[in-house]
Parts: structure tokens; C-alpha cells; sequence
């Protein structure tokens, strides 16, 4: 039986595994933030830490974080983002294997300053996407983009430090 940290993967349905487990998913996700980077400006790279950053706001509800007008007795995890950092190593592999994305870096550099853009084999492979669902996130990505920095003094929020 696959374990995962002691945790008979077994004994979980598989409806709720495919809940926290969907890499076909998450890659999309990932192949749509930055194709939402491409709407802003197409020839940019950006740094993996920004990706997790946007990623993690739309994708775990986090944007509240950054917002004075949502509701300040909700209670934001942020376990997610450290989850989705540990996880987008893979994700970024994958996208790079398929030719949706292109990588900018080196053995040196740490890996949450290697930067990325999307392909015009991505911005294809998203145009074919054609579903409401995956226009929404967009819609979200571009939102957080245009609302909220991506600074140091943001990831810090993110992490679970005050702003």
C-alpha cells in the first residue's frame, strides 16, 4: 500500500485524493498564471517565487490576506503555499518537458530565482482550453496580479507573518 508521511493513502477515498492530488490540474493552473503574466507582458520571465506567490493567492483563497474589506475573523492557511512551493519544482519540469513553458537558469542559482515564461506552444495549448472555469481563474490571476505587489514585505503576509 503507498504511503504518504504515514498516511495510508489507502484508507482515503479516491474522490478526495483527486481533490489534493490533481497534477493535470495543477499544471494548468500553473500553464494559466502564466499565461496571464503574457497578457501583462509577453516577453517577461518571471521568478518561480512569484509564480508560487500568485499561485498560492488565488489558488488557496489567500487573497483575503492582502484585502482590508474581507472578513478579518477568517482564519487563512497557509500551509498550501509551503505545500505548492515544495510541489512546483515537478510542475515547472513537466510544463518544460511538453515545450508550454521555457526556463531561465542556471545550476547556481536558487531555485526560486530561476525564471519562466510561457511558449507560444503554451499560449496555443491554453487557447484550446475552452471552458468558463478556466477563464475565471485567469480572470483571478489577473486580478491579484493588478491588486496585490509581489514584494518581500507580501511574502512575508503569505508565510504567515503579519502585514
Amino acid at each position: 500500500m503507498r504511503t504518504y508521511k504515514n498516511v495510508n493513502l489507502g484508507s482515503v477515498p479516491p474522490s478526495v485524493q483527486l481533490l489534493f492530488e490533481n497534477t493535470k490540474l495543477d499544471l494548468i493552473k500553473t500553464i494559466l498564471l502564466l499565461y496571464s503574466y503574457s497578457l501583462r507582458n509577453s516577453k517577461k520571465y518571471r521568478k518561480v517565487s512569484e509564480i508560487v506567490f500568485y499561485y498560492s493567492i488565488v489558488n488557496f483563497d489567500l487573497i483575503g490576506l492582502f484585502l482590508s474589506h474581507i472578513d478579518t475573523n477568517k482564519v487563512f492557511s497557509t500551509n498550501q503555499y509551503f505545500r505548492f512551493q515544495y510541489s512546483i519544482n515537478q510542475l515547472l519540469l513537466q510544463l518544460s518537458q511538453l515545450g508550454f513553458i521555457e526556463v531561465k537558469g542556471s545550476p547556481f542559482v536558487k531555485f526560486d530565482d530561476i525564471k519562466v515564461r510561457i511558449t507560444s506552444l503554451g499560449i496555443s495549448f491554453v487557447n484550446t482550453l475552452d471552458s468558463d472555469y478556466f477563464t475565471k481563474i485567469v480572470n483571478k490571476y489577473l486580478n491579484a496580479i493588478d491588486t496585490i505587489e509581489f514584494s518581500t514585505a507580501n511574502i512575508k503576509v503569505l508565510k504567515g507573518g503579519t502585514q
